[in-house]
């Protein structure tokens, strides 16, 4: 099953890869609207999508807005969409391209460490 990892931003959101048989999240890019991931979603035969959620103690206005990312996403792919916590994501993603010095797009390594996290849980 092709699993497809989401960085949500308003701005821009990244993208990451990866098959639950490998259990291996590669980066895939940044898209900047929903056509564009439905797009993915279909040339990439993917049949999940998981979307990093921001969880702490307190409900914060950015899971309300993840949320309403989330239902707008249902409209659009018609595949299975969970969640996972995408604490650390954003610092986890700018330490990897200090240390590899990646040209990859910070939102993208985001992505693909939330999907990784889900790949190790799950």
């Amino acid at each position: 099953m092709r699993v497809l990892g989401v960085d949500y931003g308003t701005k821009k959101t990244g993208l990451a890869i990866g098959d639950d048989e490998s259990r291996v999240a590669m980066p895939f890019g940044v898209v900047y609207g929903l056509d564009e991931i439905a797009g993915v979603v279909e040339r990439e035969g993917v049949d999940k999508v998981v979307v990093g959620m921001p969880v702490s103690d307190v409900d914060t206005a950015q899971a309300d807005v993840v949320r309403a990312f989330i239902e707008d996403l249902k409209v659009v792919v018609k595949v299975d969409i969970d969640t996972v916590d995408e604490r650390y994501t954003t610092k986890a993603a700018q330490q990897l391209q200090e240390e590899q010095g990646s040209g990859v797009a910070e939102d993208a390594l985001a992505a693909m460490i939330l999907l990784q996290a889900y790949f190790d849980t799950d």
